[in-house]
């Protein structure tokens, strides 16, 4: 097993690729695992016990677990729908993937996908997948759907009690495929009333890094929508192109930012710090750590870091990489301010674990078990797991009557970069 899995730290899901998976839990009735398939099971979450038992980094109870994995499992259920019960039952994060799953997931984080385009996590109330954001001229967002609205029903099926990553793969498909989608939503009398509408697939392509510039109050301002795999490169670039306007001020928003990649992070804090800057430390549950810097300079030696004020926003759905990059400011940037509400307090991350089998003397890949392995930590130590970042100062944003937002906490952003 790979002890150095590739780190992702996001609370949310995107709706991306492409890939087709039958769900580990569909709510049909089945007849209960019985007899000799039954004693197969169970053979088979014990030899899964040792994954856990090793790299899993919060507290579970495994006997719980495997028993209630088995009260819901059926003789007609496959392995695979096997461990996908098993390990979503550990929290909201791990999971099972096989091998075209993890391909899928990980082009997903390209910045270019095909699905319907729409940023979601799980919702307790009402039970289902609730949308966080529709991307701009996504299929999602073309169909009427917003943030707020609770999915409980894809292509007829029940989705209200099935793991996310779950969910998430019944929404996806080729491009120019459809698929129904029943949400619920809330009117203005606080009730949730459903409707059901039908979604074309599209190719999405994301920018997740946007910029503006103040001229009247020369502060630039840049949105990370989340932290993929170019992210970080996008960053430099918005932040050079301010820095030749003349910035005096700067905003960084990572409101209902879910996260992504801590190396992602970590150069971007490069951009901001200097070299070998201590941006976080993850400790696993046997004692094992490790520290990420920011790296040296890649611009022949060139100082790189911004030398003007920074405020940073943050709401309720920023959470993971978000967190980490604005705990390491707080702690590391004299010059900065913290605006909005308290985030979402995800202080741990997740690594891909290859699972596979000798056959014949060759180890065959079969999948990867995506499981909770260590817990991060800002540079002056602290956890947010369960907690979050408090802002300096919590401002709440406003509706009008007309249901428009009124971004208060942007408004008081740039208020408070005109005192410098």
């Amino acid at each position: 097993m790979n002890k150095n899995p590739k780190i992702l730290i996001a609370a949310l899901t995107i709706v991306t690729s492409i890939f087709s998976i039958l769900p580990a839990n569909t709510n049909t009735a089945y007849a209960a695992v019985t007899g000799e398939k039954k004693d197969e099971f169970s053979e088979i979450l014990d030899d899964y016990e040792d994954y856990v038992e090793y790299y899993y980094y919060l507290d579970y109870d495994a006997d719980k677990m495997k028993n209630e994995t088995l009260n819901d499992a059926s003789n007609d259920w496959s392995e695979e729908q096997l461990l996908k019960d098993y390990f979503s039952k550990l929290d909201p994060w791990s999971g099972y993937f096989t091998v075209p799953d993890y391909s899928e997931l990980t082009d997903s984080m390209s910045g270019s996908f095909f699905g319907i385009g729409a940023t979601v996590e799980k919702s307790d109330k009402p039970k289902g997948i609730k949308i966080v954001k529709t991307l701009a001229g996504s299929p999602a967002k073309k169909a009427g759907l917003k943030a707020g609205d609770v999915i409980v029903r894809v292509d007829g099926m029940d989705v209200t009690g099935i793991d996310l990553d779950e969910g998430v793969a019944l929404m996806r498909g080729e491009k120019g495929t459809t698929v129904k989608v029943t949400y619920k939503r809330k009117n203005s009398a606080g009730k949730y009333r459903s409707k059901t509408v039908t979604i074309t697939r599209d190719e999405i392509k994301v920018d997740t890094v946007s910029t503006k510039y103040y001229k009247t109050y020369k502060v630039g301002y840049v949105r990370v929508t989340d932290f993929g795999e170019r992210t970080d490169e996008e960053f430099d670039s918005a932040i050079t192109k301010l820095a030749k306007k003349g910035m005096k001020g700067l905003v960084i928003d990572l409101r209902d930012n879910p996260g992504g990649y801590i190396d992602t992070a970590v150069n971007m804090a490069g951009r901001i710090l200097p070299a070998d800057t201590l941006v976080t430390t993850l400790r696993d549950k046997n004692g094992g750590e490790e520290v990420y810097t920011t790296p040296e300079s890649d611009n022949n030696g060139k100082d790189k870091t911004v030398n003007v004020p920074i405020v940073i926003l943050i709401n309720e759905n920023s959470a993971s990489a978000s967190e980490l990059l604005t705990g390491c400011l707080m702690d590391d940037y004299d010059d900065i301010e913290v605006i909005g509400t308290r985030s979402y307090g995800k202080g741990v991350a997740q690594g891909y674990l290859p699972d596979g089998e000798y056959v014949n003397g060759e180890r065959i890949l079969k999948g990867y078990v995506k499981l909770t392995t260590a817990g991060y930590f800002t540079p002056s130590g602290l956890s947010i797991h369960g907690i979050g970042i408090k802002p300096d100062i919590t401002v709440k944003n406003t509706k009008t009557s007309t249901g428009k937002i009124v971004d208060k906490q942007l408004k008081k952003a740039i208020k408070e970069l005109e005192k410098n």
